[in-house]
């Protein structure tokens, strides 16, 4: 279900490992959409946070309004995340093609459009990634598919409405953000987003 995918079900998952190997907190590190989950761990979950690390994203007051409304207004409705909101739409365009999809996402800037997985002449595997490497990812969503993944999406709205009462809260435990200067992410979520929200924030940068 698109709701197991929500901010408050992935940080229970968070609170239930945890659980399971019997600690009360712990440092958590977060990468990409990875860190907005940990960004918001320590905001919910608080206790169960020694400090925590968000590496490429960096935290993001709640906005004013609906994620997705302002997206699609800002960058129209082929907006690859605008994309993603219809249920089984990019679900079946990404997994036409396993391995076309993710030869595609090595060589564009982002996805974009149904034809997603179609033949590109660019594409091609580049020099860091070997061919035994790619296949298993290829075999991992050939599997499973990408609704999961897709479901995380999905939840923007959600997620938004979920953290209405933790909207002005600040992180408090030992912080830091790690970006590189070439980090495309940079250009549309720069890390003074995160100016008076963060107590302790120690701010790196990599070339």
């Amino acid at each position: 279900a698109i709701e197991d995918y929500d901010i408050a079900a992935l940080c229970g998952d968070m609170c239930g490992l945890l659980d399971a190997v019997g600690e009360e907190r712990a440092i958590f590190v977060g990468h990409d959409w990875g860190a907005i989950v940990t960004w918001n761990f320590a905001i919910l979950h608080p206790e169960r946070v020694a400090a925590v690390a968000g590496m490429s994203v960096p935290f993001v007051p709640r906005p004013p309004a609906p994620p997705i409304s302002i997206l699609r207004a800002r960058l129209g409705e082929d907006f690859y995340i605008v994309w993603f909101q219809e249920p089984g739409v990019a679900d079946a365009a990404l997994a036409a093609d396993v391995r076309g999809t993710f030869l595609n996402t090595l060589t564009r800037a982002t996805v974009t459009s149904s034809t997603w997985s179609a033949e590109d002449e660019t594409r091609r595997l580049p020099s860091w990634l070997s061919e035994e490497e790619l296949a298993v990812y290829v075999e991992a969503f050939e599997r499973t598919g990408f609704t999961g993944p897709l479901n995380w999406y999905r939840n923007m709205d959600r997620n938004w409405e979920l953290t209405e009462s933790v909207a002005e809260r600040r992180v408090e435990q030992p912080a830091m953000f790690l970006t590189g200067e070439r980090d495309p992410v940079r250009k549309f979520t720069p890390g003074e987003t995160m100016a008076g929200w963060l107590t302790d924030l120690d701010r790196k940068s990599v070339v």
